[in-house]
């Protein structure tokens, strides 16, 4: 096959439909894993560190897969192999493939097919689902056994570049075939040991918003098949609570004392900015709108709990319309620049002692404002 210097028609559409194939495989879980294909992956995958055949477990959540290495022996869960594992999938497969397709393909095809498949198979799958389900793991009070990193979830962003190289022709790699067989099988997740291997099915669904974002109002956006779920608005991460409890119920000063920034914004997004600021009998105490950014800031006061008094930036996501941040500001500011200032650290709290002092420098503390908003 002649070298490809530049991409056919077909070939360039073919991106597309190659990506999505892969994103579609991955979060429409239509089919349970299919064990057989499965434990083939797994010999092969052993077979290329020449490590004997382990024994396979099949659990139906990354928290069984966990919960499921303590029912083997000490002596069992000493022996991690997922890095020899990993080194050769690396080696004798990706590397391999690699050379094969760079002498075919020039690099500046090579890039042009990159990114929209490698990159956004990867920012959907590896960032979204397995760094959140890791991290989620992690936080059990439990001893985490680390996942072997040689499953779709974790591969599919090289995989489906290189299955695109293999459909239009440039390579027909055994290695590769053998191991996006085992990727397609639905192995979500995984844990390898010396002698026994944990495999995570398909989760029983995984819902998603208008940009690809996990999310799921009133319901799990990921729910794995034993129960197990993961609850997400918008991409965050969010406690159970906060997702399926419906937004006329839920109380709006949760918004306001959420420390995280990011579930917050998602708790006032669901509650609605205005019913946060009306349901807190919030007070406007100062307006002001930023030269550098033409971005409007209110001073809000808001009575939460037992009369305690709370003074709250309020204004719109700077690239999201529609999405309001409260942000809590020092009691002492009665202007909303300087809760602005506050805010981006540009003042202390000993600044807000003499505010006749601080106002002096108001224009030089506000030329120090971002003139671009994030």
């Amino acid at each position: 096959m002649a070298r490809i210097k530049k991409l056919t028609p077909e070939q360039e559409a073919l991106m597309a439909v190659v990506r999505d194939d892969w994103l579609d495989f991955i979060f429409k879980n239509d089919q349970p894993m299919n064990e057989a294909a499965a434990k083939s992956g797994v010999a092969f995958l052993y077979g290329l560190a020449k490590l004997k055949l382990p024994r396979v477990i099949i659990k139906e959540s990354p928290m069984a897969c966990q919960l499921g290495v303590y029912d083997q022996t000490y002596e069992q869960i000493r022996g991690r192999v997922s890095n020899q594992v990993h080194e050769q999938i690396y080696e004798q497969v990706r590397g391999q493939v690699h050379d094969q397709v760079s002498p075919q393909v020039k690099e500046r095809v090579y890039s042009q097919v990159r990114d929209p498949i490698y990159t956004q198979v990867c920012e959907q799958v590896r960032d979204q689902v397995y760094d959140q389900t890791c991290k989620q793991v992690r936080e059990q009070k439990l001893k985490y056994f680390d996942p072997a990193l040689c499953d779709m979830l974790w591969n599919a962003g090289w995989l489906s570049l290189y299955d695109y190289f293999r459909r239009v022709g440039v390579i027909n790699h055994a290695g590769l075939n053998k191991y996006i067989a085992y990727a397609r099988s639905g192995v979500f997740y995984s844990i390898f040991r010396k002698d026994f291997v944990v495999l995570c099915n398909r989760p029983a669904y995984i819902k998603r918003d208008e940009n690809s974002r996990l999310h799921a109002d009133g319901a799990p956006a990921i729910l794995w098949r034993d129960g197990w779920a993961q609850y997400f608005l918008h991409g965050v991460r969010v406690p159970a609570d906060y997702a399926l409890t419906p937004a006329e119920k839920l109380d709006p000063k949760l918004a306001l004392t959420e420390k995280n920034a990011d579930i917050q914004r998602e708790l006032v997004r669901k509650i609605g900015p205005e019913r946060v600021l009306m349901e807190t009998h919030a007070k406007e105490l100062d307006a002001w709108q930023d030269p550098n950014t033409g971005f409007k800031y209110r001073l809000m006061e808001m009575v939460i709990g037992d009369n305690i008094q709370r003074r709250y930036l309020y204004f719109q996501h700077a690239s999201m319309p529609g999405i309001f941040y409260a942000k809590p500001t020092a009691p002492e500011c009665d202007q909303a620049w300087q809760a602005r200032a506050w805010i981006l650290s540009l003042i202390e709290r000993d600044d807000l002692a003499d505010l006749k002092a601080l106002n002096l420098k108001k224009e030089e503390i506000i030329s120090a404002f971002p003139e671009m908003v994030s």
